[in-house]
């Protein structure tokens, strides 16, 4: 399914949480994704009924860092999957709750983030501790299409800048290489992508370098070749 993803596109994957019914992603498997350069962006599905929020959270957000860990994943940021069913239940214990996980996950040293419908986001931008980015849950496509999360329908003066915003904007029937999935575009700010590997340049040979009695071949073209430990290759002509 890797190979189908469209140019530019990344994973959604699910680091846990009590109320989450993903399974099957381990360490090996994110490896893969990002030896292949693909980015990626971590959710985390909390309780979706808060009867005490702030220590529900307390207790919550302690256990992030080590399943991130456990995923190679130190420190990245996390999005909370708030589902729209629950927040209109109960949305400032909702919010209060998260809140109180923003705060806690800031002190662990990881960016918070929050997924959930326009009403719920809007409600948390009012709050003391708002999340740093947002992922709007807003269905209006069954299939992939280039998508600018700073278009969506979250009001235009709320997390405005580069890498504070997301919009899953497909999902109820939309799949990909034939697998259901949900399309998302986010802000690149918001994943992980591992930079391309570094190539050292081969190290500098003194310009005063001496050729000892047998140290160099001369190969067709009048080619000079001196190799130096440990393994210098200086050519000259």
């Amino acid at each position: 399914m890797l190979s189908g993803l469209p140019q530019g596109s990344g994973v959604q994957i699910y680091i846990g949480g009590p109320s989450s019914a993903a399974s099957g992603w381990t360490a090996d498997l994110v490896s893969q994704i990002r030896e292949a350069r693909i980015p990626i962006n971590a959710m985390y599905v909390p309780s979706q009924s808060w009867s005490d929020p702030q220590a529900q959270a307390k207790i919550e957000a302690a256990q992030i860092p080590f399943l991130l860990e456990d995923l190679g994943l130190p420190k990245m940021p996390v999005c909370m999957d708030f589902e729209e069913q629950f927040t209109r239940q109960n949305p400032n214990g909702a919010a209060d709750f998260c809140a109180s996980m923003c705060s806690y996950l800031r002190s662990y040293g990881i960016s918070p983030g929050a997924y959930g419908s326009k009403d719920f986001l809007t409600l948390l931008a009012g709050s003391v501790t708002p999340p740093d980015f947002v992922i709007l849950a807003d269905w209006v496509a069954k299939k992939y299409e280039p998508t600018d999360p700073h278009t969506s329908p979250l009001p235009s003066n709320l997390w405005v800048n580069p890498g504070q915003r997301g919009w899953q904007y497909a999902g109820g029937g939309a799949s990909l290489s034939g697998v259901p999935v949900d399309l998302n575009a986010l802000d690149f700010g918001i994943c992980l992508i591992d930079p391309p590997p570094v190539v050292s340049p081969p190290p500098l040979i003194p310009p005063d370098a001496q050729l000892a009695p047998g140290s160099y071949t001369l190969q067709n073209g009048g080619e000079v070749t001196l190799i130096l430990p440990p393994g210098t290759v200086i050519t000259s002509r």
